[in-house]
């Protein structure tokens, strides 16, 4: 039963890696909280037998209370010393711990009874999540740059949030329809729908980006200064891309999106001619297999987000009335 305790332990650490600050923190805790009974059981052992083996003349009901009396008893011994125990973990595991934001901020319920209104809503929380996709480019690609890991697990844990922000816009849309809407509401869920879902992609690619960050740091990967000036053009062509999103959709500029579409076709030609150059660095011997590798990667990646950035920037053309105010 003893070590059964701590066996399960292992679930708790295997699950926390490549997870943020506060799930290591928990899986170790975990860890140490079940140590340390046992630890506490052993020396006691005597009086702890004495006590299973009164408690039931049934073996199988012996091993039940046994677990039950080492859990019970740890927990009794801890409880009292819970701040000085986190204080603890903290030290072991160091670091500052990342909080996202979680949940819609305007999808509220009680405003599907008035469609236009709710239809403002999720227009406003789609931009919101946009928001959050650019925020995650942006650290990944400092992850990539500066070889920092502590980006990395931002991204992560921006993920989630996209994820959910996604699921929550697309069930408050559907909602929207089994209201009675007009003709030109009717027609602008469907492109609201594509532009969350686009937006929630630009996010996956940002997760991408970070595990090539991750890949670049555990391997040592170096770019050439070549190709790190090349990454740096593309990259800085898809922020501004996603700025001119973010700047389009309050009030319908159809003239930022015609930019977007031509820094789309930037973009693609920009990935043609970087790929030739590379393809000239590699017989040159100038860059390395592994860093090339990285390098495709980063291009492919990016020209996937200029796509999905299209793909809203046709949207915003199409007539959505967005006329989203205040944003935060």
């Amino acid at each position: 039963v003893l070590g059964a305790n701590i066996g399960t332990c292992v679930t708790a650490l295997l699950a926390s890696i490549g997870t943020n600050i506060s799930a290591k923190r928990t899986a170790i805790s975990h860890v140490l909280f079940n140590v340390t009974g046992t630890v506490i059981a052993l020396i006691l052992l005597p009086i702890y037998r004495y006590v299973i083996i009164h408690s039931s003349g049934n073996i199988m009901r012996q091993i039940a209370n046994a677990h039950t009396l080492f859990n019970v008893v740890n927990v009794a011994l801890f409880i009292g010393f819970v701040p000085l125990y986190a204080k603890f973990i903290k030290k072991i595991v160091p670091g500052k711990e990342i909080i996202v934001e979680k949940g819609p901020k305007y999808l509220a319920n009680n405003l599907l009874n008035t469609p236009s209104i709710a239809m403002d809503a999720a227009k406003k929380e789609i931009l919101r999540t946009l928001k959050f996709s650019k925020e995650m480019v942006i650290t990944a690609m400092n992850a990539f740059y500066k070889n920092n890991r502590k980006e990395i697990q931002k991204v992560m844990a921006r993920e989630d949030m996209v994820d959910e922000l996604q699921t929550a816009i697309t069930g408050y849309l559907v909602k929207i329809t089994e209201k009675e809407l007009s003709e030109k509401e009717a027609l602008m869920v469907p492109s609201l729908l594509h532009s969350i879902n686009d937006i929630e992609r630009i996010a996956d690619h940002a997760v991408n980006i970070a595990n090539i960050a991750e890949r670049k740091m555990d391997h040592g990967i170096k770019l050439s200064k070549i190709a790190q000036g090349e990454v740096k053009k593309i990259d800085g062509v898809v922020r501004e891309m996603i700025d001119d999103a973010i700047k389009a959709m309050p009030n319908l500029d159809k003239n930022l999106a015609k930019n977007i579409f031509q820094k789309e076709k930037k973009i693609n030609n920009m990935v043609i001619e970087f790929r030739n150059r590379h393809v000239q660095r590699l017989s040159n011997g100038i860059c390395t297999n592994l860093a090339g590798l990285a390098f495709i990667d980063l291009l492919m990646n990016f020209e996937k987000i200029g796509d999905h950035l299209t793909n809203v920037a046709q949207a915003i053309e199409g007539r959505l009335q967005w006329n989203v105010e205040n944003i935060v």
